[in-house]
């Protein structure tokens, strides 16, 4: 008994044995795609006209805390001059929104934030038309 020979398949064929399935799409004229996203979030419509209406808005701190929490970092942004509890709570809600992130706005005033956030949140107080400094250690 003897064995047939294995058929080769030829692995540099002359013609396509398939044809493209995206070939059809060439004669479209479609768009051309969009670029990628860039890593940098952009601040939100409503915050980026905030900060067209107003001047600079005055200084406010950044700080990673961890004491009393249970060894959780959390950050912290106080110093506001000037905004009414209302208008915290707004931009509360749009930061956590901005960040991705749970938070809170004590009774002191402090915006609180779930993490070590200092960067990013420094960016989107900058478009709000703060100056941001990070204080602490």
């Amino acid at each position: 008994m003897t064995k047939e020979p294995k058929k080769k398949v030829d692995t540099n064929p002359k013609e396509a044995p398939l044809n493209n399935p995206f070939g059809s799409l060439d004669s479209l004229s479609l768009p051309p795609a969009k670029a990628a996203p860039t890593a940098k979030v952009a601040v939100t419509a409503l915050a980026a006209e905030r900060a067209s209406q107003s001047a600079k808005r005055g200084r406010i701190e950044i700080r990673r805390e961890t004491g009393g929490r249970g060894g959780k970092t959390v950050t912290t942004v106080r110093g506001f001059q000037g905004v009414t509890p209302p208008e915290l709570a707004t931009m509360s809600r749009e930061l956590r929104n901005f960040l991705g992130t749970g938070g809170t706005v004590n009774e002191e005033g402090i915006i609180e934030v779930q993490g070590d956030q200092r960067d990013k949140v420094m960016f989107y107080f900058e478009k709000m038309g703060f100056k941001p400094v990070l204080a602490g250690g």
